[in-house]
């Protein structure tokens, strides 16, 4: 997808076209622009800015959230993870976060048809 096209959708807009655009088998195994995506949809909702936290010196928290890599599901479920991820950033205070996500190559897969949403984030001090 074209990444200037894919800024001008909606979260659940951009969700249905990567529900088909990246489905390997029986499964959606997002691409690196998910991750784009969800990371400036969380910037819009909380004001906090993402970041790539490698080689950062501040306490890293973590925040894990499963959500099904099965078609469909993955739309939904994605969108309430992030829903509720951006309430706790806010809750937490943090001032800045990375989003990736894991389980997503084939084989192996660890987690059945659920991939692992990961977020780090540097809260208040």
């Amino acid at each position: 997808m074209n990444n200037q096209r894919s800024k001008n959708l909606s979260l659940d807009e951009f969700l249905i076209t990567v529900n088909t655009r990246d489905l390997d088998g029986n499964r959606v195994v997002p691409k690196d622009d998910v991750c784009e995506k969800l990371s400036g949809e969380i910037e819009r909702r909380t004001g906090i800015k993402s970041s790539n936290l490698a080689g950062e010196n501040a306490k890293i928290e973590r925040l894990r959230q499963l959500v099904s890599a099965k078609p469909g599901e993955f739309i939904t479920q994605t969108g309430t993870a992030v829903d509720g991820l951006c309430a706790l950033l806010k809750e937490k205070g943090a001032t800045a976060f990375e989003v990736a996500f894991h389980n997503t190559k084939l084989p192996p897969n660890e987690l059945g048809h659920e991939v692992l949403l990961a977020v780090r984030y540097i809260g208040a001090a």
